[in-house]
């Protein structure tokens, strides 16, 4: 059942990967993880990134990006664990852009919330200053 307060979907509304999580991309909190783990006994770590509604603490349907894996001292790695506020807001941004630039064809899940975009992003806030 729909919440009457959660009115607003997801932007595009027709992307068939989005429809029903109930986050409006546009005006949605940002979080970010990067987080050291292990995998197969070898220390990596592991980034993701997800958008939430502004009244989702419980974090009900976020719209989370691919979850990708690096090994541990990576440039990515280091660039993930050591993320500014300023790069945040800069990766933030352009993941917003590219769901909303999205033409949304495909019926599994939106290409702009693969891990190759959020790779990008950090990349890109990377050569930005903090």
């Amino acid at each position: 059942m729909t919440d009457p307060r959660r009115s607003r979907k997801v932007v595009p509304s027709a992307c068939p990967a989005q429809v029903g999580n109930g986050v409006e991309i546009s005006s949605a909190i940002f979080r970010f993880e990067a987080r050291p783990c292990k995998e197969d006994g070898q220390p990596v770590t592991e980034i993701f990134a997800f958008f939430l509604a502004p009244d989702d603490d419980d974090a009900e349907s976020p719209l989370q990006t691919e979850t990708f894996v690096v090994p541990a001292g990576s440039p990515i790695s280091s660039l993930g664990l050591s993320c500014p506020p300023g790069h945040l807001d800069a990766i933030a941004a352009e993941l917003r852009r590219n769901v909303l630039r999205c033409p949304c064809t495909l019926a599994g899940r939106c290409p702009a919330l693969d891990h190759l975009p959020l790779l990008e992003a950090i990349e890109h806030a990377a050569g930005k200053p903090p």
